[in-house]
């Protein structure tokens, strides 16, 4: 499962982390040739203001992805 994001400021990324390391799947944020485990903070720090692809793995639940993408405030 694939999601289009944009972190915009660091409360986004620390967001993000937050609600990934409460899944019990693990979700990687993809821009052009680099892969970042969204468990990372760090890592999510270097995709601020860059247009990304948040990714979960076909075995997690979609329900759950769903869910956890609304907790991450990304949508409704």
């Amino acid at each position: 499962m694939v999601f289009p994001v944009v972190i915009k400021t660091m409360d986004d990324a620390k967001r993000l982390n937050q609600v990934a390391t409460q899944q019990e799947f693990s979700m990687y944020l993809s821009c052009d040739s680099v892969t970042i485990d969204v468990r990372s903070l760090l890592g999510l720090l270097t995709l601020i203001g860059k247009e990304s692809m948040l990714v979960a793995p076909d075995h997690a639940d979609p329900e759950s992805f769903v869910k956890a993408l609304r907790k991450m405030k990304l949508i409704h």
